[in-house]
């Protein structure tokens, strides 16, 4: 069987060494020159082989002169009968380049007009004026009377009721309907938030490239005619859409798609745009995330946080273009997708959730932050090469870590360390920290003593202790850790169960410069 691609290049990535296996499970997943490729192998060949005709079949209807005679007799009466109408019938008034032309030079909708020649060569052609529709928006109303605006006929007050947006020059009232008009191209902005709208459509929206459509109450997004190619971002936020499955597919270059605060429950529209690059679907009520169509490959951000997700895991592999997936504050409990992981990624939030041990066997050799608050985890101890060699944050917060000590040394990348609000009695790692560690978080926890055995990184700048249970005989007492530390530091110190004010560490810090927040401050 063969082996995914993503699977593939995570064997490969630098500093790695493949096994046998593994470049014999590469080698065997492509087809060789020498080999045959067997037709049910291709994707659906033989699909579009029964859909052709056969030669013999093509070669006779292409001499059959009986072939399509009943369109070719139809053609010919149609010629037939201009050839014997009445020439007076058709009054030709002038000649013009096209529609618009003919518009201005006077004529009005179902004129006739001829196009211009310059040589015997060229040939000229017989038009009629045509009505092309204006640039229209057309807002339904559950009631309009709450839409914000006095006199709902005075289209004055409704450019006022747009202020920033689109304005338009006509309106017309037919109920709870409201259509609007203007003789050119829509401008860029058209923000509608808060209008109570329950629907949308438009007529030539071309120009448009935001569309906010925020904090009214519509169930289904669904136009009649399809957006404009001009539109890059579409925000729906807080309305009431359950299904999000447009039937005309949205414009190609859409960047953004916001859907945050509707009532999703499940996302799985038939198509989304190529270029769509940020994915908004945050405060819904998704509990299974795994649309049955791959996201678009262009996509750079993910937001589900907010939703009630307990096991990510979607069975199609995620964009290799991802960058940040935002999955905080749902119920999940475990965090190990079966699929590869996104070589890219460089952001995951798992902040909020119900996680106690957090151990994916994904390797994210790209990520860079690494968000996991307010979770249940006990112990802290991921296989390093899973988190890669560019993690710069770690963020366990608020979670039930009582010993910090992972088994294997933590990326040399690592500049922040956040542990505040855990349970840990003692912060002394068996491994080193990273040399790049700048920032060491251990606010709110019940250390009574900070003295860790190995020496603290040449580059760390900032320490918060506030808030531990840390005596006056330890701030004496416990002083090793201070003498590898930089000068020009910043520690956090109030609200310790007794003052650092007056002790040796303080000292010792104020003669390398350090500033000290403590509780007499």
């Amino acid at each position: 069987m063969a082996t995914s691609i993503t699977t593939i290049l995570g064997w490969f990535r630098t500093g790695l060494k493949p096994t046998q296996a593994q470049f014999e499970q590469s080698w065997t997943s492509f087809w060789h020159k020498d080999e045959t490729i067997p037709q049910s192998k291709i994707s659906n060949l033989t699909t579009v082989l029964n859909q052709k005709a056969e030669k013999s079949q093509f070669d006779s209807h292409l001499n059959n002169p009986n072939a399509h005679a009943e369109l070719f007799d139809d053609l010919q009466q149609q010629i037939d009968d201009l050839k014997n109408s009445d020439p007076s019938g058709f009054e030709i008034k002038g000649e013009y380049s096209n529609n618009a032309a003919a518009k201005t030079g006077g004529l009005i909708e179902g004129d006739f007009y001829r196009t211009p020649i310059s040589t015997d060569a060229e040939a000229s052609f017989l038009a009629v004026v045509v009505k092309i529709p204006d640039p229209t928006m057309i807002l339904t109303f559950e009631d309009i009377s709450t839409a914000g605006v006095a006199d709902i006929n005075d289209i004055g007050q409704w450019n006022s009721r747009f202020s920033g947006s689109c304005q338009f020059e006509t309106v017309t009232i037919a109920g709870n309907v409201a259509t609007f008009t203007r003789s050119t191209a829509f401008t860029p902005l058209v923000l509608l938030p808060n209008m109570g709208i329950s629907d949308i459509d438009f007529i030539k929206a071309d120009g448009m490239n935001v569309l906010i459509l925020n904090d009214n109450i519509i169930t289904s997004f669904n136009t009649s005619s399809t957006l404009p190619l001009s539109l890059s971002q579409l925000s729906i936020q807080n309305n009431r859409i359950v299904t999000f499955d447009p039937d005309k597919a949205l414009p190609a270059n859409l960047n953004v798609l916001d859907l945050t605060g509707n009532l999703i429950v499940d996302f799985d529209p038939a198509s989304l745009p190529v270029n769509l690059q940020n994915l908004q679907i945050i405060n819904n009520k998704i509990v299974v995330f795994n649309p049955s169509k791959p996201l678009p490959s262009n996509l750079k951000i993910l937001a589900l946080s907010a939703n009630q997700i307990v096991d990510f895991n979607p069975s199609i592999e995620l964009p290799y273009s991802l960058r940040n997936l935002a999955l905080g504050a749902n119920q999940i409990v475990s965090f190990n997708p079966s699929q590869s992981m996104y070589p890219s990624l460089e952001i995951l939030g798992l902040e909020g959730n119900q996680i106690v041990s957090f151990d994916p066997q994904v390797q994210m050799e790209s990520l860079q932050y690494l968000y996991l608050g307010d979770n249940k985890i006990v112990v802290f101890d991921p296989v390093v090469f899973v988190l890669g060699y560019n993690l710069g944050e770690i963020s366990l917060n608020a979670n039930e870590i009582e010993n910090f000590n992972p088994g294997t040394p933590l990326p040399s990348s690592v500049r922040v360390l956040r542990l505040g609000d855990n349970k840990i009695t003692e912060f002394n790692p068996t491994h080193p920290l990273s040399e790049s560690l700048n920032n060491l978080q251990l606010q709110s926890n019940m250390l009574s003593r900070f003295n860790p055995t190995q020496p603290l990184p040449a580059n760390l700048l900032e320490i918060v202790l506030s808030n531990n249970p840390i005596t006056t005989a330890n701030w004496n007492s416990q002083t090793g850790w201070i003498a590898a530390l930089p000068d020009y530091g910043y520690l956090q110190a109030n609200d310790t169960i007794e003052s650092i004010v007056g002790t040796t560490t303080e000292s010792m810090l104020l003669a390398k410069n350090w500033n000290i927040l403590s509780e007499s401050e």
